[in-house]
């Protein structure tokens, strides 16, 4: 597997209110297949196996509730997770390539009208011209 990385800053710096954008979008094949889970264990997006399409969105955000910072998922109404302050959960993407051969994940930071105030992550994930066949591989950013 050979990332082509264009960005990689993987620590955003976020403010109550404040959320995070990503993006997957197939380049090459049909249907993406991953899953996306925090450091607890707890599967957010599909199920590994699952198939989605060739151009998915999805939304991190964060409010303070009763002295408590809140990460929630609109895409997962169950999905919620309450943090302390200096408490810094991590996230993690699985791709998997039996359809798809090409991905593009992207990250950014939101202002409030919905701009781009910053791009976080950019990185192409493709099979090199051995791996052209539909294949398994997981991959974790």
């Amino acid at each position: 597997m050979t990332p082509t990385i264009r960005t990689n800053n993987v620590i955003a710096a976020l403010a109550p209110g404040d959320s995070l954008s990503y993006r997957i979008q197939v380049i090459q094949g049909a249907g993406a297949v991953f899953g996306w889970t925090d450091d607890n264990g707890t599967a957010i997006l599909p199920a590994l196996g699952s198939s989605g399409g060739a151009d998915i969105n999805w939304q991190l955000k964060t409010s303070v509730v009763g002295g408590r910072v809140q990460f929630t998922v609109p895409q997962n109404a169950a999905y919620l997770r309450n943090e302390t302050s200096p408490a810094i959960p991590v996230y993690s993407l699985v791709l998997l390539f039996p359809t798809a051969l090409k991905y593009t994940y992207t990250i950014n930071q939101p202002d409030s009208g919905g701009n781009v105030k910053q791009n976080l992550v950019d990185i192409d994930f493709a099979g090199t011209a051995s791996e052209q066949a539909p294949h398994v591989e997981v991959i974790e950013v």
